[in-house]
């Protein structure tokens, strides 16, 4: 394998879009290939993808979108990432902290200690708009572990038992290998792992590592475990007790080959998965907590007229928990709309939600609303930090909150599906 190259860009490069930087090529291939990519004159414009006829975006997160862009021979993942204000932009690609260059570390590390990860093929960075990019080759004919398992739940007993087993093998091979390599994924959810079918069977590929740590030694018992509580968080609901055991005793096989594990080390690896386990629920709620405070995913915050705010839930998470009627996920301009009658002043509810209004009595109560938050953001914050922790608790869409010329709250109003406010009613009625 040749040594990586430094290769310094000029201005204009790739159709102006990186003005200035480093760009660092995966030198394991001829020198030729990489640098015609980047540089010839059938070069995509890698940050402005949306005008590449051949591009697909294929996913989107916080300060990152995915790209699959097809060329003649091959086909690549771009990644490119939003970068935090200059100077510190120019501080991170120094200290190899930009996510991309990490990323791309990560990656080529992991490629030469053998670990089943995407190929890496160049990284550069665009200081001026403060973007980068990381290309890679695409993991073909793979799917992701959440949809493969999904289809193996609807399969019938016996091909059921068969794929999960042969699933089981294949994800612990992986885990074990990593694991005994040094390398630890800090987010190993069932959709950062691809199941991919070769001609010798399936096998498991780790993506989306930016964050995987790197050791010269194998992965302690700690940290092996907390990695797997992660993965067994998500199946807990999904797969049965005895396929979970099944896969923890595979991944000790082939971990502590040639020794075959006994029931000791059977129980202790348990132990410290299901004290991990615990750890990382707490995390995972807390992490969940503060999307609450932020636009996102899963929260918006609307400013529906001059004084008038709303805090809504764009996309219902939880759904294989609570036993709920179908909410559908709306945009925060569907929900502008829904509101309108707020805006108005008409007062009367949409037919797909039910409101509830409440104002303050006197001047001391709208201070202690505006300082400590309204009766309905309250409800709101508590009902899904509940639901964050699996508690079931009746559901609220959002909340309306109007402030007068001083900035004092006046009135709020409580927004649930239609229907909600029955069974909030006898629910009171219930109880003693």
């Amino acid at each position: 394998m040749l040594p990586l190259q430094w290769v310094r860009t000029q201005e204009t490069t790739l159709r102006g879009s990186l003005d200035f930087g480093l760009l660092l090529v995966n030198a394991s291939r001829s020198h030729a290939e990489p640098l015609n990519l980047l540089f010839g004159p059938q070069r995509p414009a890698w940050f402005e993808l949306e005008s590449e006829p051949h591009a697909e975006l294929i996913k989107v997160g916080h300060r990152r979108k995915i790209w699959r862009l097809r060329i003649p021979d091959r086909t690549l993942i771009a990644k490119v990432f939003e970068g935090p204000p200059q100077p510190w932009f120019w501080l991170g690609c120094l200290l190899h902290m930009e996510p991309a260059a990490r990323e791309w570390a990560t990656m080529s590390k992991a490629t030469r200690r053998g670990v089943c990860v995407p190929r890496p093929v160049s990284v550069g960075w665009n200081a001026r708009r403060r973007r980068s990019v990381l290309v890679s080759e695409e993991v073909s004919d793979a799917r992701p572990l959440s949809g493969v398992w999904g289809q193996v739940a609807e399969a019938d007993a016996t091909h059921r038992r068969r794929v999960a087993a042969s699933l089981a093998r294949c994800v612990a091979q992986a885990f074990a290998q990593a694991h005994q390599q040094g390398f630890l994924h800090r987010d190993p959810h069932p959709d950062n792992i691809l199941i991919q079918e070769t001609a010798e069977g399936a096998r498991a590929v780790f993506v989306d590592v930016r964050g995987a740590k790197l050791t010269r030694r194998p992965v302690s018992l700690r940290r092996a475990a907390h990695c797997l509580a992660q993965l067994d968080h998500y199946f807990r609901r999904r797969a049965t007790r005895s396929q979970r055991l099944r896969f923890l005793k595979c991944y000790l096989a082939l971990r502590e080959r040639p020794r075959t594990p006994d029931k000791e080390t059977v129980h202790r690896w348990l132990a410290e998965i299901a004290r991990a386990g615990l750890a990382h629920a707490r995390a995972l709620a807390r992490q969940r907590d503060r999307r609450l405070q932020r636009d996102g995913k899963y929260f918006g915050q609307l400013g529906l007229a001059p004084g008038l705010t709303a805090t809504v839930v764009l996309k219902l998470a939880r759904r294989h928990v609570f036993a709920e009627p179908a909410v559908p996920d709306r945009s925060p301009e569907e929900w502008a709309g829904l509101l309108q009658s707020i805006v108005t002043g008409d007062g009367a509810a949409p037919p797909a939600l039910a409101m509830e209004k409440a104002s303050p009595n006197g001047l001391m109560e709208r201070l202690r609303w505006t300082v400590s938050g309204s009766p309905a953001r309250r409800a709101f914050l508590r009902c899904h930090c509940l639901r964050h922790r699996d508690i079931p608790c009746g559901l609220i869409l959002g909340y309306v909150e109007h402030r007068n010329g001083l900035g004092l709250i006046d009135r709020a109003w409580t927004v649930r599906p239609a229907g909600a406010e029955e069974s909030v009613r006898e629910q009171g009625e219930d109880k003693p």
